[in-house]
């Protein structure tokens, strides 16, 4: 899921500067975004985006773009709440984008709760 995810949101560029309030955002964190490779970036990278994704960081445009490495970083057992992923998607409005990202966000989440829940049951 992981790979369609990337091949999906491929189709969203890294913009060379991604609009922030410069209140929010310094230099530095906006630098860390074009730092290295989407698949490289790490949590320490993507901290401060993913908390002000769409509000006062970027657009859906650009959550779009970083939204793999987000995901997979979270099911790697990111410090990131999940609640807090699934609040900046219903935000972003993705039930309103097109229906392969609809569909590879679908899978993934699946995937992802799978994974949880057998996680769980492991420690039962």
């Amino acid at each position: 899921q992981l790979q369609e995810l990337y091949a999906v949101f491929a189709r969203y560029p890294l913009r060379a500067k991604v609009d922030g309030c410069p209140c929010c955002v310094s230099d530095a964190q906006q630098e860390a975004l074009h730092s290295k490779h989407l698949h490289n970036l790490s949590s320490t990278d993507l901290d401060r985006y993913v908390f002000k994704a769409m509000t006062t960081w970027g657009d859906d445009q650009d959550f779009r773009h970083f939204l793999p490495r987000i995901l997979d970083l979270q099911s790697c057992g990111n410090p990131w709440y999940a609640s807090l992923l699934i609040d900046k998607l219903h935000y972003g409005r993705w039930r309103t984008w097109p229906i392969d990202e609809q569909a590879a966000i679908e899978a993934f989440l699946m995937c992802y709760w799978q994974q949880l829940l057998y996680l769980f049951c492991q420690h039962w």
